[in-house]
């Protein structure tokens, strides 16, 4: 089957988030399947075609924008069609970025893939604010209330041949939200291929280090675990609390939210760290320095911070809201916690720093989870509903 997949972000030179990694490891997995895979991107500092990348195809658009990708992307796409038809093409929701080559190339079908659509964040983000005064106002007399009609993404989404979300919870809420019905959502495990440097891990760690791998944003939720924190340091002071990921903007739109933990917990600085954005390369060093990963956000579509500290048979502790519930439920329903109940939090936590033996099983159970379902198994299942949507479409035109 040949696919192409048109994506602003990828790695190396777009690797900004969720949306380069899944795009990745979901092009990889299907080329290893023997599918014929290219991949549309982008890249601040080079214009490239047909580049061998770890088997895959990747043409690259030199651009700082995600608008002039959209638009240069039509041709290069159109012209790689012309030479040998593509069966199938997937774009993500966000930034519609799929929508003027299905416009040119409307023989070819279309899945959009959700990861976080626009609204989304706009949500989050104005419930974070919510207690400033003008986002008050706002609230109050409707201001930038959301209509879907008005909404591209939604629009582009409507007219594509499928959809589909990495989680129920992602499905959930663009079924409410855009009122389209559950079932035209096909909710589907994104691939995984972990590196064999976490793999190699040993389960049974001692190093009494709690660690935080991501951004530091509200959404993450960071300034919850913050809260957690005095609580289990409480009762194990001997443990090292690790964030690592690069800064944002602190709560209430001030200052940065580095900032805000340290502030937070001066108390406590003794026993927290806090380092920078590493290279994906770095993250399994990281990961062996640690006993227990806890991602308590708000939100989130998939969660690929997770599914690593999983390849790395580490515990996680993780919010119940959104996609980690999907990856952890069937693990230890008593990891995933609501992460503005900060006592909650800390229990979970304590739990498996005192349980040493709990916590290596919980790893190891983790483990064996990514290598066979999403290492494998959610391949094949994401290859079968590509193959669904080109012979349906194939057979409509017919």
């Amino acid at each position: 089957m040949r696919i192409a997949f048109i994506s602003y972000e990828f790695p190396p030179d777009t690797a900004f988030g969720g949306i380069a990694t899944y795009t990745y490891h979901m092009a990889l997995s299907l080329k290893n399947l023997g599918c014929d895979v290219e991949v549309f991107t982008a890249s601040h500092r080079r214009e490239s075609r047909n580049e061998g990348f770890e088997g895959l195809l990747i043409h690259r658009i030199h651009t700082t924008q995600r608008e002039a990708f959209r638009q240069a992307i039509v041709a290069v796409v159109a012209e790689r069609h012309r030479e040998k038809n593509f069966d199938l093409m997937e774009s993500p929701e966000y930034g519609t970025e799929g929508a003027l080559v299905k416009e040119a190339l409307p023989a070819i079908p279309l899945v959009v893939k959700f990861h976080t659509p626009s609204f989304v964040v706009k949500d989050f983000n104005r419930q974070l604010k919510a207690h400033q005064l003008k986002y008050k106002f706002k609230n109050f007399f409707g201001i930038g209330s959301y209509r879907k009609e008005a909404d591209p993404e939604y629009q582009f989404a409507i007219g594509a041949e499928a959809l589909a979300a990495p989680s129920e919870s992602m499905a959930a809420i663009i079924s409410e939200k855009w009122q389209i019905a559950k079932e035209r959502i096909a909710v589907l495990p994104s691939p995984f291929l972990p590196q064999q440097a976490l793999l190699q891990i040993p389960p049974g760690t001692e190093t009494n280090t709690v660690t935080y791998l991501g951004r530091l944003e509200g959404r993450k939720g960071v300034h919850l675990l913050a809260k957690a924190i005095p609580l289990v340091l409480q009762k194990k002071p001997d443990t090292l609390f690790r964030f690592i990921g690069k800064t944002n903007i602190g709560p209430n739109g001030k200052g940065t939210m580095l900032g805000y933990l340290e502030e937070q917990l001066q108390t406590w600085l003794h026993r927290v760290e806090f380092i920078d954005q590493v290279p994906p390369q770095e993250v399994p060093l990281w990961l062996q320095k640690s006993d227990v990963c806890v991602f308590p956000s708000l939100w989130e579509a998939f969660g690929y911070v997770c599914v690593e500290a999983m390849s790395a048979a580490r515990a996680v502790v993780a919010s119940k809201y959104g996609g980690m519930n999907d990856m952890l439920a069937d693990i230890d329903q008593q990891l995933l916690v609501n992460p503005e109940n900060t006592t909650e939090l800390a229990a979970a936590i304590l739990s498996l720093l005192e349980q040493p033996q709990k916590r290596i099983a919980i790893g190891m159970r983790s483990r064996e989870k990514v290598i066979n379902y999403y290492g494998l198994e959610a391949p094949k299942r994401n290859l079968k509903f590509y193959q669904e949507v080109a012979e349906a479409f194939r057979a409509k035109k017919n």
